[in-house]
């Protein structure tokens, strides 16, 4: 679960967020769109105290795993960027794409590289997952087998998982809250 009261974010003298309260919970999917710049993936960043919130203060319960938006793969082999080699596998065979585990990061395409991302994250056991735009490279049926993975390694195991996407999704999960960041608003126009 994460907590936030009285946030403000102020960047170049520009107010990108001002709320008196959010609480994300845990089991649930929280999904949070809006417009190129308006300071989602900075919201992100202040939360896990990348960069300072200008007021206010956030509180994520547990430990935490941020995937951001422009993610690298370090070593040079698909296979060489999982800890857990066997479950990355499982992974990559629940995303139709477990042909890649022995091929050169440099061959993937950037859907590929974006699975295998997304897949290093999901390893990872933690609280809370800080996912900026996951599968922005992904066709529509890996975006949705990717959703399905989400949901049965994270939330069936009472995560909390913060997602920014552009997408309006909400199959296959089984409840969450989809959030409009816009004129330095976050609010809740979806829950299900």
């Amino acid at each position: 679960m994460i907590h936030c009261t009285d946030l403000s974010i102020l960047i170049n003298n520009k107010q990108l967020l001002s709320t008196e309260s959010l609480t994300f919970e845990g089991g649930m999917i929280h999904i949070i769109q809006g417009e190129n710049g308006c300071g989602k993936s900075s919201l992100f960043r202040s939360m896990i105290g990348w960069m300072p919130f200008s007021s206010g203060h956030c509180q994520i319960l547990g430990t935490w795993i941020y995937q951001p938006q422009q993610f690298h793969l370090f070593a040079p082999k698909v296979a060489d960027n999982f800890v857990n080699i066997e479950l990355a596998h499982q992974m990559l065979i629940s995303l139709k794409a477990e042909s890649i585990l022995s091929q050169s990061v440099k061959s993937l395409s950037g859907g590929e590289r974006q699975k295998v991302a997304l897949i290093r994250t999901l390893c990872e056991e933690a609280d809370v997952y800080l996912l900026d735009e996951p599968t922005s490279y992904m066709d529509e049926s890996s975006r949705l087998l990717a959703y399905y993975l989400m949901k049965e390694h994270l939330l069936d195991r009472g995560k909390t998982v913060l997602m920014i996407n552009h997408e309006v999704i909400t199959q296959p999960f089984d409840s969450g809250r989809l959030y409009l960041f816009k004129d330095s608003k976050l609010n809740v126009v979806h829950t299900w």
